[in-house]
């Protein structure tokens, strides 16, 4: 989505909420402001799996801090890119 956006509204690739697909203007700006967000995001959380690796060498401690890193990755970013979205 960074590299690649949508161009226009549609119901099968990008950020697809009922406010992002709402116009143009906010599909354009949420397919942006989510892709950053997406690559901040998974940076942080594959830095901290390997970091934890390191640590644990069974895995396991990494394994669930990955899922659950990833889970509220999706959280967060859900939350604000709608929090952007709503300040436009």
């Amino acid at each position: 989505m960074l590299l690649f956006p949508p161009k226009k509204i549609n119901g099968i690739y990008g950020y697809r909420t009922s406010k992002s697909m709402k116009n143009q203007a906010n599909w354009n700006f949420a397919q942006r402001y989510a892709g950053r967000k997406m690559v901040q995001f998974s940076a942080v959380c594959c830095s901290l799996c390997v970091i934890l690796f390191l640590l644990d060498s069974s895995g396991k401690w990494a394994t669930l801090l990955g899922i659950i890193l990833s889970i509220s990755g999706i959280i967060l970013v859900l939350y604000k890119t709608e929090r952007a979205i709503d300040q436009l």
